[in-house]
C-alpha cells in the first residue's frame, strides 16, 4: 500500500491535478479543449514525452526526499507478522519482533543482524524462541554465513527470550557479568561469554557498559565502520514522551549513563533504540531530556 501511495503522489505531481483510478480531469476553462483534450495538450506542447519526463522527475524527487520510505517499501522483509527484517546499512539489518504485553499493547523490539568477514553476529534474540529460530533460519538461507556470536543487551525477555536457541546451536553469547548474574538468579540460561565493562568482538563490533538506566545491566553496541550505535532500551525513540521505567530501572542515573554516549568516539550516523524507529544522535539528547524530567521511582 505504501508503494502504491508513493507512485500515486508522483503521478499527481506529473499532472498537477488530482488523480483517481479512472480519469485525469483536464482544464475545463475552454469548451473546445474539453471536447478534444488530446488536441489541447498538443497545443500546449504537452506530448507523451513531456508527461514521461515529469513522471520520472517527480518520482525521483520523492524517493530522494524520503529515502527511509523508499527503502522500507522495497526492502523490508516480513518473515511473519511478528518478525520483520529491515536493512540499515551495508551488511547490517535491524530485526523487529512483536509481542503483546499484559496491558494489551503490541510492542516492537529492535535487534541487529551484522555480517562481517568472520561470520554473522546477532544482537538480541527477539521476544520468543520462535522469533529467534526464524531469524537464524533467515541468516542461514540468505546470508549463508555461520552465526559466530550473539549479544544480549540486558536481561529482559525482549532481549534474551530466545537465548536457548543460540546456546543449542553452540553460538557464543556475549553479555555483561551483571546480565549473567541476573539470568542465573531468575532461573534463565546466562550468556556464556560475560564481560565486565567492554568487549571487542572484532574491528567492526564493540560492546560497552555505560552504567545503569533502563536496567542495571544495559549495554550498548557500537559499530565503528558502519557508524551505527545500538542503544537498546537505554535509548528512547523520538516519539517517546517519557522514560517509562520498569522494575529495576535506575531513573536517577539514567541520564548520566546516556550522557557518556556523547563521547566523540561514538560519532554515530544511525542510532537504534530498543523500541521504535531508528534516528540520529538526537535520540541521545532526547533521552537525556526525558531523564531530566523523570521522577525517581
Amino acid at each position: 500500500m505504501r508503494a502504491i501511495m508513493v507512485v500515486m503522489k508522483a503521478w499527481q505531481a506529473v499532472l498537477g491535478a488530482k488523480v483517481d483510478f479512472l480519469t485525469c480531469y483536464l482544464d475545463r476553462s475552454k469548451d473546445a479543449e474539453l471536447e478534444n483534450p488530446k488536441k489541447a495538450l498538443v497545443k500546449q506542447g504537452k506530448t507523451g514525452d513531456y508527461f514521461i519526463r515529469r513522471f520520472f522527475i517527480a518520482i525521483t524527487g520523492l524517493f530522494l526526499a524520503t529515502p527511509a520510505l523508499a527503502q522500507g517499501v522495497s526492502d523490508e522483509i516480513i518473515l511473519h507478522p511478528d518478525v520483520h527484517i529491515v536493512p540499515l546499512a551495508h551488511n547490517v539489518w535491524r530485526h523487529v519482533t512483536y509481542e503483546v504485553i499484559p496491558d494489551g499493547r503490541r510492542i516492537p523490539s529492535n535487534g541487529l543482524i551484522i555480517k562481517t568477514d568472520k561470520g554473522v553476529t546477532l544482537v538480541d534474540t527477539g521476544w520468543k524462541i520462535e522469533h529467534t529460530q526464524m531469524l537464524l533460519d533467515w541468516v542461514k538461507s540468505n546470508l549463508r554465513e555461520p552465526v559466530t556470536a550473539g549479544v544480549v543487551s540486558h536481561s529482559h525477555r525482549d532481549r534474551m527470550g530466545g537465548i536457548d536457541v543460540w546456546l543449542r546451536n553452540d553460538i557464543p553469547v556475549y553479555g555483561s557479568f551483571l546480565t549473567a548474574d541476573i539470568a542465573k538468579r531468575n532461573g534463565l540460561q546466562p550468556p556464556n561469554r560475560p564481560f565486565v565493562f567492554a568487549a571487542r568482538l572484532s574491528e567492526e563490533i564493540e560492546l560497552y557498559y555505560p552504567g545503569p538506566g533502563h536496567s542495571i545491566d544495559n549495554i550498548i553496541v557500537w559499530l565503528p565502520k558502519s557508524k551505527i550505535l545500538f542503544g537498546g532500551c537505554l535509548i528512547k525513540s523520538a516519539d517517546a514522551a517519557i522514560l517509562e521505567p520498569v522494575d529495576g530501572s535506575n531513573v536517577v542515573e539514567w541520564s548520566g549513563s546516556v550522557f557518556r554516549l556523547k563521547d566523540e568516539r561514538f560519532n554515530a550516523e544511525i542510532v537504534v533504540p530498543g523500541h521504535g524507529e531508528p534516528g540520529t544522535l538526537s535520540l541521545v539528547d532526547h533521552t537525556i531530556r526525558l531523564g531530566s524530567m523523570a521522577k525517581p521511582i
